[in-house]
């Protein structure tokens, strides 16, 4: 069951994603031959006026297909009839960028209108880096941190990370194995230094220091749900980032990215610990995830082909077909190839608990 709401979720993702590349290239009059939910043989297709909409085997991802994607070739019979201005390379710099990010802007579009739900549904924590609780006896109530409190920035080994969001304060205590540090707060207008030395919970198996965010309670009011939706989409980006470089700069790695596997286990955890709506916050993320990881400049990806036209449209000339078809080929096949180790790592993961 658990993998039938995953693959929904990311079924629901894919649609829009591609839908966007599909609508935008039809809005500038490129010819799209196909638009595909999954890779693999073909199990469902029609054929629309120009476009056939197909659904394939393996549901774990899908594309627009246009023409002249990978290079113009004229022995090929669906180019026969169409006029080059119809191909993806037959129109401007400038409405190939929109085509090619028009699928992350409508993952974008989906997390923030997920994330609006979610906002006039149920309490939804603050994305301001306020404290909103701290437990009685706790080592941050010790360390004197109080209700209110703002957060400005950690002090750890010489290491200062400044706070911008709540986010900020879960990745520190998240990911270090924390031992004592300084936090620099703000109270009545005046900053001050705390120290915390938070204790080892063996019941949650990681250090805690006893502060929780603030919560905020569910409204109907547009103008809330409009500004609560965005920031919690901000805050999610800006989380997304901050994950990407710590794997630049070594402070996480292969290890820690989940693979299809790892995202059904959440699927299922999540599913039966926060309901439908927690799978609807879940969905905003991986919306999220999918924008940001498609405009990462690898040519295989939409980042690397709009990096590919801000190049020819910089230098004014074209890329060799040949060449681009065979790096988008080569970093294709990396990506598979990453893919399959951190599912490895999934799947030892689950046999080494």
């Amino acid at each position: 069951m658990d993998i039938i709401k995953f693959l929904v979720i990311i079924l629901v993702l894919v649609s829009v994603h591609e839908f966007g590349h599909y609508i935008a290239a039809k809005i500038f009059n490129v010819y799209v031959t196909e638009f595909a939910l999954g890779f693999g043989p073909k199990i469902f297709s029609h054929k629309g006026k120009e476009t056939e909409f197909t659904i394939r085997a393996l549901p774990l991802g899908g594309f627009a297909a246009m023409v002249g994607e990978d290079g113009i070739d004229e022995d090929n019979p669906v180019l026969k009839d169409i006029p080059f201005e119809r191909t993806i390379k037959g129109v401007s710099h400038f409405k190939q960028f929109i085509i090619m990010f028009a699928g992350a802007f409508m993952n974008l579009l989906l997390a923030f209108i997920l994330f609006c739900i979610i906002a006039a549904t149920q309490p939804t924590i603050s994305t301001q880096p306020i404290i909103g609780s701290v437990e009685t006896g706790s080592p941050a109530y010790v360390g004197g941190l109080r209700g209110g409190d703002k957060i400005i920035s950690f002090e750890q080994n010489d290491h200062v990370t400044y706070v911008h969001s709540y986010s900020d304060i879960t990745i520190f205590t998240s990911t270090n194995e924390i031992g004592p540090y300084n936090v620099v707060i703000e109270r009545d207008n005046q900053q001050q230094t705390l120290h915390i030395e938070p204790q080892f919970n063996q019941e949650e198996n990681r250090y805690i220091s006893g502060f929780s965010p603030t919560i905020l309670q569910p409204s109907l009011n547009p103008v809330d749900i409009i500004r609560n939706g965005f920031n919690m989409s901000v805050d999610s980006s800006r989380s997304i980032f901050t994950s990407l470089r710590m794997l630049l700069s070594g402070q996480a790695g292969v290890d820690d990215l989940s693979g299809p596997v790892g995202m059904v286990q959440i699927t299922g955890q999540i599913s039966r610990g926060a309901g439908l709506l927690g799978l609807v916050n879940f969905a905003a993320l991986l919306s999220i995830n999918l924008a940001i990881f498609n405009l990462l400049p690898i040519p295989a990806l939409d980042g690397g082909r709009i990096l590919i036209v801000l190049i020819e449209a910089i230098t004014r000339k074209k890329l060799n077909p040949e060449w681009e078809a065979r790096i988008i080929g080569v970093s294709f096949m990396l990506l598979i190839a990453l893919i399959i180790v951190v599912t490895f790592n999934d799947i030892s993961r689950i046999f080494h608990r």
